[in-house]
């Protein structure tokens, strides 16, 4: 310590007296030490870059967390504006369908189907308040839909023309064939009962409601055939068709009230023609 101090004194009184010579022994002195200098500080700047890597990442981390949640929210955000166009289009489609044109009708949405694989059925947020009657006719922005076939308070219960226990009476608009449409179970595909083997009807003619059966207005479309098979041997063809009306996939739907969908006057060839189109059960 006391030889530290004294040669500490004898090098202030040598540069005192010789600060120029001190001068080029302090550079060259501090050329050599650098290095040593460095080695003594690189453990406080590893542990400092250290630290700010440690710190980046963490912001990193915070910020790639916030934009990830961001994203979702603006991803499901475009997952609802995409149903509501999807939905405003549909209703537009339903209000500027010509089908509707021409008296008063209901629209209303459907709630939920039934489970029943066997029964075509659908529920609709609209009853009795609504002004909503058994039989009433259903349609989409394409076609008929259906009928309502009970009431339940503010919800009807409607049945699928594709129903097995459905039928409705219809005609070709092509050749004015006529058959009554039955409903097989599936969504995508109807029977044209009774529609004799010489009868005019082709795959891809329209088929349109008769106005026979005192329950679906006449001239709606119902159904495209889609396939007609002749034995030869049989009395009647048999003609499968699809309907136009999306039954498994609408939302929206219009009811049509009595001042629409009242029955075409029949004319001479069909007078004598008589059709039940009312479900014989329940939902």
């Amino acid at each position: 310590m006391i030889v530290a101090l004294a040669l500490a004194g004898a090098l202030l009184l040598v540069e005192g007296r010789f600060p120029d010579e001190f001068k080029n022994v302090r550079r060259h002195g501090d050329q050599v030490l650098e290095p040593l200098y460095r080695t003594v500080h690189f453990p406080v700047q590893l542990v400092s870059w250290l630290d700010d890597i440690s710190q980046t990442r963490t912001r990193l981390r915070r910020e790639n967390a916030s934009l990830r949640a961001e994203r979702l929210q603006y991803a499901v955000r475009l997952q609802k504006l995409a149903e509501l166009s999807a939905e405003n289009a549909r209703l537009r489609g339903l209000l500027g369908s010509g089908l509707l044109s021409d008296g008063r009708m209901l629209l209303a949405e459907v709630l939920r189907a039934d489970p029943d694989p066997d029964q075509m059925v659908l529920m609709i947020n609209k009853g009795e308040p609504d002004g909503v009657f058994v039989g009433q006719p259903v349609l989409d922005a394409r076609g008929i839909m259906g009928q309502v076939i009970a009431i339940a308070g503010n919800q009807s219960a409607v049945m699928l023309i594709s129903d097995r226990r459905h039928g409705i009476a219809v005609k070709d608009a092509r050749s004015g064939a006529r058959g009554i449409l039955q409903g097989s179970g599936e969504n995508s595909r109807l029977l044209l009962q009774y529609v004799p083997e010489s009868a005019d009807i082709a795959k891809g003619d329209l088929l349109l409601s008769s106005g026979l059966g005192a329950r679906f207005p006449a001239g709606y479309p119902v159904a495209i055939v889609h396939e007609v098979l002749r034995s030869g041997g049989s009395e009647f063809a048999k003609v499968q068709a699809m309907p136009v009306a999306g039954l498994g996939n609408s939302r929206h739907l219009a009811l049509l009230f009595p001042s629409v969908a009242s029955p075409a006057k029949p004319t001479d060839d069909t007078a004598t023609e008589h059709v039940s189109e009312s479900p014989d059960a329940n939902p």
